[in-house]
């Protein structure tokens, strides 16, 4: 599985889990989240944003994640 699919399948995991509409609090720090996933940070933070900047995800600030298009998200964890 790509480094964006296992990220994307997270965040949407965690959007799920929250029922949110708005910012996600993330429970984890990068260096964490980036183990969850088996990833390296450096890959994790990059991958992230690059999402940020597709408009994918906003990010306003490092403890907090908005999903803004599942769709898209979702397209990539298929991937």
């Amino acid at each position: 599985m790509t480094a964006p699919a296992r990220v994307a399948i997270y965040l949407l995991d965690l959007a799920k889990r929250h029922g949110a509409t708005g910012p996600i609090d993330l429970s984890m720090s990068r260096r964490a989240m980036a183990d969850h996933l088996d990833l390296s940070v450096e890959l994790l933070c990059h991958v992230l944003s690059r999402f940020a900047e597709a408009r994918f995800i906003a990010i306003p600030n490092v403890s907090q994640v908005e999903i803004i298009d599942v769709p898209a998200l979702e397209a990539i964890s298929a991937a």
